[in-house]
């Protein structure tokens, strides 16, 4: 089906264009601004214009009509030709094009906002707006127009609509420093979710119901004292009268979008008898008006206005846009397919060739792998994100330098995801402390040599970075509390197996959205913290150029990518101290041991529990929804606790030499270290419940007969879920293409163009020393064990130097049974550096490919100083 939906580029307009692909409609957008959503086309025109809104109506079957003028005006000069004469367009067109089918979202405010109101308004309660309120009248004569116009239709008389997307009037009154309200009697208000006004408007648009329908809360509202508790603002209450002449004077002024025709409106806010959406139109709001609120809350406080202004807080962490997630093609005249002839990707994006050089460097390392469609997108949607955070949080002013980091900073090449390096050093100039240099190797991993200008910079590079500190810190400044409150949301959302299976299909979907766009959040201001913690490293690197790996120690106290490996070696510990724990662990099959772990030593499974419960949403390759986790299967970390048996606990202590200076940038080092950990945390802690809540979605497909196996489902992308059965018949064909990749080795840099490279297993290069990035002091010699999976770990012996392509928090546990560690990918701050540093395992990252270079059984010296690798025989 065809869907026209004007007025497309407002809060309503996005989310009902969302929720119509998703059912697999085709959508036309008609705005004046372009409407950027995946599966939608956009028409750019004004709805007054009747020529433009009959030709984007040509061929379409049904019309969601959303364009109207919402916030109040002091005169109705030209209002009434955009929601009068637009609706009149509107319904002329339909006429003419045959479009037989009309959504219109009319407003609780037609009802009136009335003292006398009853306490819940039916749908059959006459119309009485207010007459000074353009907005209500113009909703009231519209509905007329439609009833007299014949044409089939739905009218939809909406609540205050709030949510994670809330983006309107009510959204700009309730971002003041403090809400105002008249003392004595004030009505309730009712708040509907943006997630239940996307799908139910989806649902009447396809569907062929017509008739006046009441959309809201099945609850009848929260008080102003409530919504303040909820927003954390202030509450000042004033008498009526005072109220009403202070909004009229500021109103008069043009410093007020409120009218004060609009405080009765807020006073006697009628409430939406909801009875006849769920028991006629069988749709149930999974959002309450406190929850919906809830989820708006983060928005709300990451702005502030007084009257109609928007003032700058610089002390107030941006909030994520997600219009940036998906990014934008180059121009045609920069535009570059960087892959060779027949090997080009479904979700492979082009190269701009201003920006031409791309790298796995850092990415790889979170996101490695052949990634599923599904963690693929997730991702670069999360990154991209990321990249428009770093824009506000840097103040960058650069127009094509802005473009390009929100745009082109991520790019999805053969279901890998690669950082535009390019787009990183045009950057790293607004980077407060650090250059493009710096960058390279603290967060991406790429060494360079050491030279002494470039080491030092010029004075006033330097002068220019310090004088951006401030600035930068300051938006940073609620960096921590956002964090915190994505956890706290998080863990309330987190549900058992059973809990899940429980869900509607309606709050299972709205649980995978509102999980996800969590998750893309905590990506990134996880990824932006990576901005401090370079930035510090240069500091450290500054004030103290001759400090050693190991004084940048920091304890694994509250570093959160330690707890795995902390939690094994304690459980090691228990083991050693219990003969027969110790015993079974190393003889029974770990399968059957942690079924019966209560029975045999209760304080060792106390201790496991406590792992898996702090720790079991992480495993390697996390970021890969369709992996599965410790917490999936816990006998995994038996396997390792039993490796670590044989491996005696380093011990490492904290540096004390140092002088003042060196010693408090090392701590502002570590607190930036940490808090990224944390973050990460966090953002992993949501993939897994974005993990689970999808597992249950395809557990559900296959048994309606749509999936072969629950796995199905990651081979769908976020706009495809919503109706599985209709893109189903493309889960073949994706499975396919991501063998066929991954079977590729693709370089870890290039530029504009990629080629494989050569995966036959034979070495790469005959030099017997490799060079990397040292990231954990010591010097180590042992037989080198290369492992591509975790699954592996049984054939890891004690003391081997462990290779691999990359690791993230879910490798950890297994640095407890090896010598070292080396990696192809990685730079000074990623897991595996930090992890290895904190608890002694020497350690070398980005080596760029000792996978290829070393074979199984080569003994190796590890330096973790210098960064080398030396081959003293070969296997």
């Amino acid at each position: 089906m065809r869907v026209l939906v004007t007025g497309a580029s407002g809060v309503f307009g996005r989310v009902i264009c969302r929720d119509l692909v998703r059912q697999g409609a085709d959508v036309v957008a008609l705005a004046r601004r372009t409407v950027d959503l995946p599966g939608v086309s956009s028409i750019s025109g004004d709805i007054r214009d009747a020529e433009v809104v009959e030709r984007a109506m040509r061929d379409c079957d049904s019309v969601v009509h959303l364009a109207f003028l919402l916030a109040p005006l002091r005169s109705s000069t030209g209002v009434e030709d955009i929601n009068i004469g637009g609706m009149r367009n509107v319904l002329r067109a339909m006429e003419s094009t045959g479009a037989g089918h009309l959504v219109f979202t009319s407003s609780t405010l037609a009802y009136g906002p009335w003292p006398d109101n009853p306490e819940v308004i039916p749908e059959e309660h006459p119309l009485r707006p207010h007459p000074d309120v353009l907005y209500a009248r113009h909703k009231a004569i519209c509905e007329e127009l439609i009833h007299k116009s014949g044409v089939p239709a739905v009218i939809t008389r909406t609540c205050v609509v709030a949510g994670r997307d809330m983006d309107n009037y009510e959204f700009r009154f309730l971002a003041h420093p403090m809400l105002v309200a008249p003392t004595g009697a004030m009505k309730a208000w009712q708040f509907v979710h943006t997630d239940d006004v996307g799908r139910f408007h989806a649902q009447a648009a396809l569907g062929t119901r017509t008739g006046t329908v009441n959309v809201g809360p099945l609850d009848t509202g929260i008080e102003i004292d409530e919504i303040a508790e909820i927003l954390g603002k202030p509450l000042i209450r004033l008498p009526f009268k005072a109220l009403r002449a202070g909004a009229g004077a500021a109103w008069r002024a043009d410093l007020l979008e409120l009218s004060p025709a609009d405080l009765d409106g807020f006073r006697y806010m009628p409430t939406l008898d909801t009875s006849r959406l769920v028991n006629e139109w069988g749709y149930k709001p999974v959002y309450d008006s406190r929850a919906a609120l809830a989820d708006a809350r983060a928005g709300v406080r990451a702005v502030t206005y007084l009257g109609t202004a928007k003032v700058p807080t610089p002390w107030r962490t941006p909030a994520p846009d997600h219009r940036w997630t998906r990014g934008h093609l180059p121009p045609a005249d920069h535009r570059v397919d960087p892959a060779p002839p027949g090997m080009r990707g479904e979700f492979d994006d082009y190269v701009d060739d201003r920006y031409p050089t791309l790298t796995t460097a850092n990415v790889g390392e979170a996101f490695g792998g052949t990634l599923t469609p599904m963690s693929l997108l997730v991702g670069r949607d999360a990154l991209r994100l990321a990249g428009s955070i770093q824009v506000e949080v840097l103040g960058m002013r650069d127009p094509d330098v802005v473009d390009a980091q929100r745009t082109l900073n991520i790019a999805s090449v053969g279901h890998r995801l690669y950082t535009n390096l390019s787009v990183v050093h045009a950057m790293a100039a607004a980077m407060p402390g650090t250059n493009a240099r710096e960058v390279d190797e603290h967060i991406l991993g790429i060494p360079h040599q050491p030279e002494e200008d470039a080491r030092r910079g010029s004075v006033v590079s330097s002068l220019r970075s310090v004088l951006r500190v401030p600035n930068a810190a300051l938006r940073m400044a609620g960096a921590g509390r956002r964090i915190a409150e994505i956890e706290d949301r998080v863990r309330s959302m987190s549900l058992s197996a059973g809990a899940l299976r429980e869900l509607d299909g309606n709050g299972l979907l709205t649980l995978i959205d509102s999980t996800r766009e969590l998750t893309l959040d905590a990506w990134a201001y996880s990824t932006t913290t990576n901005l401090v913690a370079s930035a510090a490293q240069a500091l450290v690197r500054k004030v103290a150029p001759t400090l050693g790996l190991a004084a940048m120690r920091g304890g694994t106290e509250g570093l959160a990518s330690a707890s795995l490996l902390s939690g094994v070696r304690h459980l090691a510990d228990l083991a050693r101290a219990q003969p027969a724990m110790e015993r079974l662990l190393r003889d029974e099959p770990a399968e059957d041991l942690v079924k019966r772990l209560d029975d045999i030593d209760p304080m060792f499974a106390a201790a496991f529990r406590k792992l898996i419960a702090d720790a079991g949403h992480r495993g390697p390759g996390e970021t890969e929804l369709a992996n599965l986790m410790y917490g999936d299967q816990p006998a995994q970390l038996i396997y390792v606790v039993r490796k670590t048996l044989d491996v005696p606990s380093r011990t490492t202590g904290l540096s004390s030499e140092m002088s003042g200076p060196a010693r408090r940038a090392v701590a502002l080092l570590n607190s930036a270290v940490r808090r990224r950990e944390r973050s990460k945390d966090v953002a992993m802690r949501g993939t897994h419940l974005l993990r689970l809540a999808l597992r249950e979605l395809g557990r559900r497909h296959v048994d309606a007969g749509v999936f072969d196996e629950a796995g199905d489902v990651f081979y769908l992308v976020p706009e495809e879920i919503a109706a599985p059965e209709v893109f189903a018949e493309r889960v073949p064909d994706r499975r396919a293409e991501r063998t066929r990749l991954s079977a590729l080795n693709l370089p870890p840099m290039f530029t504009l163009k990629w080629e494989p490279l050569n995966a036959t297993g034979a070495s790469a290069t005959t030099a017997n020393m490799l060079h990397g990035i040292g990231a954990s002091p010591g010097v180590v010699r042992g037989p080198v064990r290369i492992v591509h999976s975790s699954e592996a770990v049984d054939d890891i012996e004690p003391e081997a130097v462990l290779v691999v392509r990359v690791t993230d928090v879910g490798w950890t546990p297994l640095f407890g049974c090896v010598a070292a560690v080396v990696t192809d990918v990685g730079g000074l701050h990623s897991h595996a550096a930090i992890v290895a540093r904190e608890f002694g395992v020497p350690c070398i990252v980005g080596t760029g490919s000792a996978t290829l270079d070393l074979r199984d059984g080569d003994i190796v010296e590890v330096d973790g100083t210098r960064g080398t690798v030396t081959r003293v025989d070969c296997a």
